[in-house]
């Protein structure tokens, strides 16, 4: 919580010219997740840094996945946060970590960590009261 890190960043690429609830859910073949990115390193530096500086500044914690658009000239938009993103061995946020060193039993240890953590501060400040 109070030291937030970002994975490596993943791409996403599809056939389709939008990617649709479609092209994410029902067209196995259409949609492609490359860890990391195929970006310059300098891309994937400044992603890091606004998706640290996103978290921040919207007060997170526990955890988020920070999506982006990059477009043709190299330029980088945030798209969204997403404070609940998908869990399963098939979503993009456990397979960005575990490229970033931290296996699913250790990225679920963390997060239940994490989750204590402001749980003893929020008893702190009602004991305060």
């Amino acid at each position: 919580n109070a030291r937030p890190r970002a994975s490596v960043v993943g791409e996403i690429s599809t056939d389709y010219d939008f990617y649709s609830y479609e092209a994410k859910y029902l067209d196995e073949k259409a949609t492609r997740l490359t860890v990391p990115a195929r970006i310059p390193s300098a891309t994937s530096e400044r992603i890091r840094s606004l998706a640290l500086e996103a978290y921040r500044v919207l007060e997170c914690e526990g955890m988020a996945r920070v999506d982006f658009f990059l477009d043709a000239e190299g330029d980088v938009y945030i798209n969204e946060l997403n404070t609940i993103p998908g869990f399963t061995s098939q979503s993009m946020f456990p397979l960005l970590w575990r490229h970033s060193g931290i296996g699913f039993s250790q990225l679920v240890d963390e997060l239940i960590e994490a989750a204590l953590e402001r749980h003893t501060a929020d008893r702190a400040l009602r004991r305060r009261r």
